[in-house]
């Protein structure tokens, strides 16, 4: 066969085993390197949801408290339908209308929204030395006085606070790189 000519292809060449287990060692080790910073750009992303959650909720209470000129209260529960009395917001949030004063919600048709904390057991949030409820009067203003919510790691590292002052006005609070949560 005059004409043809002969191509040549050289053999393909893949990773050999060496070269694979290389590149698996030096992505485990930068994976290694990068979870701790992750976990704690987490655990910041999933404080952060909660005080959204929890600004949310106070917001939903003082609004109902002026719309429906009913004091309203926002505070811990155990079980969705009573307030505790402890300074741990961990389990459930209820807001309720209160028109008797009694700190509790006499009907179920009293309470507005039952929510729940959006962290995981990782985080505590805590409400100040001698505050473990909100009560919003008619008119808006926080009856009593300022209270903050700490939200803080297990390990009581700060992470966000909520500040609800006598006016009724919610705002964030302002965490120092380091600070401890309050006792």
């Amino acid at each position: 066969m005059m004409g043809q000519r002969r191509v040549s292809h050289p053999a393909s060449r893949g990773f050999s085993q060496i070269e694979t287990l290389a590149c698996i060692v030096v992505a485990s080790l930068l994976a290694a390197l990068a979870a701790p910073a992750m976990s704690g750009q987490l655990r910041h992303s999933r404080a952060t949801a909660l005080q959204n959650a929890l600004v949310g909720h106070l917001h939903l209470a003082r609004q109902t408290a002026i719309w429906q000129r009913k004091p309203t209260l926002l505070c811990p529960s155990m079980d969705g339908k009573q307030c505790t009395s402890t300074r741990n917001w961990a389990e459930i949030w209820l807001v309720f209308t209160d028109p008797d004063g009694n700190g509790q919600p006499d009907l179920p048709t009293d309470i507005i929204r039952t929510g729940r904390q959006l962290a995981p057991a990782t985080l505590n949030l805590r409400s100040s030395a001698g505050r473990s409820r909100v009560r919003y009067l008619p008119d808006g203003r926080n009856a009593g006085s300022n209270l903050t919510l700490s939200i803080c790691t297990t390990t009581g590292q700060l992470l966000r606070q909520v500040v609800v002052n006598n006016s009724g006005r919610v705002r964030n609070g302002r965490i120092i790189e380091g600070a401890t949560c309050p006792p």
